[in-house]
């Protein structure tokens, strides 16, 4: 009975269906590149410089009003 309505909902909400897919494709397609969540110094700076990079600071907000990066957002952890 379960496997009759899946069927129905698929046949039914096909665009969604594909959606998702599509979304677990390129989910995995982008763990299987990893790494991606860290970049050097460098790039981070020509980011920052020419990109206009968003950083953000997950410090304590005492440790950030000691110092930060220009324009850094704070957002304590």
């Amino acid at each position: 009975m379960q496997l009759e309505r899946l069927i129905e909902f698929i046949g039914n909400h096909w665009e969604l269906v594909l959606l998702f897919i599509g979304i677990l494709a390129w989910l995995g397609y982008d763990i299987m590149l990893g790494n991606k969540g860290n970049i050097d110094p460098l790039d981070a700076v020509t980011m920052i410089n020419r990109q206009d990079a968003l950083v953000i600071d997950v410090r304590s907000t005492a440790d950030f009003s000691k110092g930060h990066i220009v324009h850094a957002k704070n957002i304590p952890g």
